[in-house]
């Protein structure tokens, strides 16, 4: 049960990580792709948890922004989550990384080699909140905004950070959960309208992330389990409805393993319609045709003649 949280919208994978994703699970990625796939996939896990967190165990109701991408001053700018309190606006920076660390002046170093680390969480959340001043500004709302830095990795250790920065593990989240309920929060019509100003000017994706360039015929086709990655097959043994995972035994119905190739195939391929057909090939031809259509019929909304119909999710 949801304990807190007035969502203003549901959080959604990034079309970058998505794609990645599935490419991932059909082709080879060229090193520089896979680094970013594991990035991308890293910090995404990193964002979950703090959702889940904060869904299940936050006893007052903020308004709650997760993934908040906007521009500002030129400058673009995304923001893991925001939670809107009755006199404060919460700026909420998660990292997921792992193992050992040093700070020193606001710099976060590799523990032992004292090597930089690249992706700086402290000065990127003195720049977001800087930008969030100024959105803020232009739209006319007037609330303070504070931080806070979560490192939600139970595998992480910071060394040497000093007592009074807004820094907490994943040891700590408790602390971090009784600072957020003590806030007040008794919200009006003015917090909505900030969250309505909020949506307004959101971006749903980086101006510059760039998708990968791919071929449909370059890619494998068939149905990859949504546990592992690996191959479905027809589950002939136990029941005609469902498919099993070669690899860890997962089940999945027909219907729902077609329905997540179609949101795939729709994504990696907006310019290519949706027919019985199409999806066959792409699922490398395990479901008949005649199956697949019924559940297209069922689940989608046909355009067309038969000759040549198509669908539309």
């Amino acid at each position: 049960m949801v304990k807190g949280l007035k969502k203003i919208e549901n959080p959604l994978k990034p079309d970058l990580l998505a794609v990645l994703e599935h490419l991932n699970s059909r082709k080879s990625l060229p090193e520089i792709e896979t680094l970013n796939y594991e990035r991308q996939s890293q910090g995404y896990i990193g964002e979950d948890k703090i959702r889940r967190l904060l869904l299940e165990h936050l006893d007052v109701k903020p308004l709650a922004l997760f993934d908040f991408r906007f521009m500002a001053n030129n400058d673009e700018c995304q923001i893991d989550c925001l939670l809107l309190f009755q006199n404060e606006c919460v700026l909420i920076e998660v990292k997921n990384y792992s193992g050992e660390y040093v700070y020193r002046d606001a710099e976060i170093f590799f523990n032992g080699s004292m090597k930089r680390l690249y992706s700086q969480p402290f000065p990127q959340v003195a720049r977001a909140k800087v930008l969030l001043g100024d959105l803020f500004r232009l739209l006319g709302i007037r609330i303070n905004i504070s931080e806070k830095i979560v490192f939600i990795n139970d595998k992480f250790y910071l060394y040497e950070v000093p007592g009074n920065l807004p820094v907490f593990y994943n040891a700590t989240l408790d602390r971090f959960l009784r600072e957020l309920n003590d806030k007040r929060c008794d919200l009006s019509d003015y917090h909505f309208k900030i969250a309505a100003k909020l949506k307004s000017v959101r971006l749903k994706n980086s101006v510059y992330e760039r998708i990968p360039e791919y071929e449909y015929d370059t890619i494998q086709k068939g149905i990859p389990c949504v546990n592992c990655s690996n191959w479905m097959t027809k589950l002939t043994d136990k029941s005609r409805k469902h498919l099993v995972c070669a690899s860890c035994d997962k089940l999945e119905t027909i219907d729902d393993a077609i329905l997540r190739m179609v949101r795939e195939y729709n994504l990696l391929f907006k310019d290519r319609k949706i027919t019985s057909a199409a999806i066959y090939d792409w699922t490398n031809s395990i479901i008949s045709q005649k199956v697949i259509r019924n559940i297209l019929i069922k689940h989608l909304n046909p355009v067309g003649t038969t000759r040549d119909r198509h669908y539309i999710i």
